[in-house]
């Protein structure tokens, strides 16, 4: 219903006239409010859906976020341990290899410390020897001198065993 359609009177518009028109206008309003309601709850309850849905994918990656910030503490800290480990083992080598090397160093020291030993006894050795050679040298010159004043003092006798042989035999 429009306003031409309302019936007029002798002092302007019919109350009654007057009275269906608003009542149209507000069936008319209350439908169209209704309509808007529905269509507001129906929006709503997407809306609702919707919002429940990236609650749902919100927590999901969080969920997955702490794991991977679990999973990064967890390999951050076997780094850590990994490079304190390897600087531990590092240590110990290089004080393994240090410690071998002055064992080796001391052993080589002792060795050379034996070796100068060796040398000065078999120095000691040369000169009792080439002594001893030298005393026997002397006695066996004694021991030729007195078989040749032996062998002159008595021509007749064989003294051939008490000779000399030639030293190039």
């Amino acid at each position: 219903m429009t306003l031409d359609h309302l019936k007029k009177g002798f002092w302007g518009y019919k109350k009654s006239s007057v009275y269906e028109y608003v009542t149209t206008l507000e069936g008319e309003f209350s439908r169209k409010l209704m309509e808007r309601d529905a269509q507001i709850r129906d929006s709503e309850a997407l809306y609702q859906e919707r919002i429940h849905q990236l609650e749902e994918e919100l927590t999901t990656l969080r969920q997955q976020h702490e794991a991977q910030q679990a999973e990064q503490l967890m390999i951050s800290s076997a780094l850590i341990e990994a490079r304190k480990y390897a600087e531990t083992l590092k240590q110990e080598a290089d004080t393994a290899a240090q410690e071998e090397r002055q064992a080796w160093e001391a052993e080589l020291e002792q060795m050379h410390k034996d070796l100068s030993q060796y040398r000065c006894q078999v120095r000691a050795l040369r000169d009792q020897f080439a002594s001893l050679l030298q005393s026997m040298d002397d006695q066996v010159q004694v021991f030729d001198d007195q078989v040749q004043a032996t062998v002159s003092d008595c021509p007749g006798r064989n003294m051939n065993l008490f000779r000399r042989k030639p030293e190039e035999e």
